[in-house]
């Protein structure tokens, strides 16, 4: 890693600001929104974070927002670029210097993305020497997410710390034991089967397989092992995930609509002032319902009654005043109390 000087106070020399210029294009955080379909990637030495629409047969990168502790042009070391990125079991983003004094959280609904730096990461105490803010322990590498809103680093140096979302605690797990002299982990993210895999920017002969409980790592192997110096990876799953209804709260799973075509609801995210979401009922039959809004805790903190008429039907839910900001699931039950649909929502 490459760190730019410069003297405090002054103008950047010329170089130090085409070095910055030469780098804004680089990547090495990215995370994968399963719920909009879109990538999030920050550039190196800007901090500037792009989002691109996996929808779009266009795919063009939009500047979403700028994450920038300072101008790059005048001062921008090294340990303010952010290298970790990943989308939470709560449906934000998430992201993080490499010396973890900046701990980014983005909401990723809708087209205008808001977000906080929440400040620093806290070591837990039984850290000891391995801190996650020191560069030999700490740096570089990146996050996965689990389903109970944990993330997990993974850093160049193949060491994890589980991070508490709430508390911003980081708790020193070990070290990941299995890979080869040369692998440092730059990439990681959660497969289908609930395995992390690693890669590295450098280590050209292949991906490896985390076994999160276990901090043991195999070489994948297989026919398609075709491998390319990947600098960081993203994946639209969760760690623990039995599978992907899990990132819906149904008290019936497996009568979920998980791709929620039978409702609708918008606008999304519901503007601050707003206090009403519309539910477009698409497919469901005629007869008595119930709207539910759940926060990701699994608490229904809104609960209103509808009749339908037609099976194509739009019914405005107001929710009233006090629900604080954040990512809420509507879930539709039927008479029976068995959850028929869900869709995520963000209520600014």
């Amino acid at each position: 890693m490459d760190q730019l000087s410069t003297s405090s106070g002054k103008a950047p020399a010329p170089a130090t600001a085409e070095n910055a210029r030469n780098n804004a294009g680089k990547v090495a955080a990215a995370a994968f929104d399963n719920t909009t379909h879109r990538l999030f990637f920050a550039t190196m030495h800007t901090n500037e974070l792009y989002a691109v629409n996996l929808n779009s047969n266009s795919a063009a990168p939009v500047k979403v927002a700028d994450l920038r502790i300072n101008d790059p042009f005048v001062s921008h070391p090294e340990e303010n670029n952010i290298s970790r990125m990943v989308i939470g079991a709560d449906g934000n983003g998430y992201a993080l210097t490499n010396d973890a004094e900046h701990f980014f959280t983005f909401a990723t609904t809708g087209q205008q993305v808001k977000f906080r730096d929440l400040g620093s990461l806290k070591d837990a105490p039984e850290n000891g020497g391995n801190s996650v803010h020191a560069f030999c322990t700490g740096w570089g590498g990146d996050l996965v997410a689990d389903k109970y809103g944990y993330l997990y680093l993974i850093n160049i140096y193949n060491k994890v710390f589980k991070i508490d979302v709430n508390s911003r605690e980081a708790t020193f797990m070990g070290a990941i034991q299995g890979l080869p002299q040369g692998f440092y982990t730059n990439g990681a993210a959660v497969d289908d089967n609930g395995k992390v895999i690693l890669s590295c920017s450098t280590y050209g002969k292949g991906y490896y397989l985390l076994d999160m409980p276990s901090l043991t790592a195999a070489a994948i192997t297989g026919k398609n092992t075709d491998v390319y110096n990947a600098s960081d990876l993203a994946s639209g799953n969760l760690l623990f995930q039995d599978n992907k209804k899990d990132n819906y709260i149904a008290t019936a799973p497996e009568k979920l609509d998980v791709d929620g075509s039978n409702i609708s609801v918008w606008p999304n995210p519901v503007p601050v002032t707003g206090n009403t979401f519309n539910v477009a009922f698409n497919a469901l039959d005629k007869g008595d319902y119930i709207v539910q809004l759940v926060d990701m805790d699994g608490k229904v903190v809104v609960s209103r009654p509808v009749r339908l008429g037609s099976k194509r039907q739009t019914i405005p839910i107001n929710y009233g005043s006090g629900i604080s900001g954040g990512l809420y699931v509507v879930q539709v039950l039927n008479s029976n109390n068995i959850t028929q649909t869900a869709r995520k929502i963000f209520i600014l």
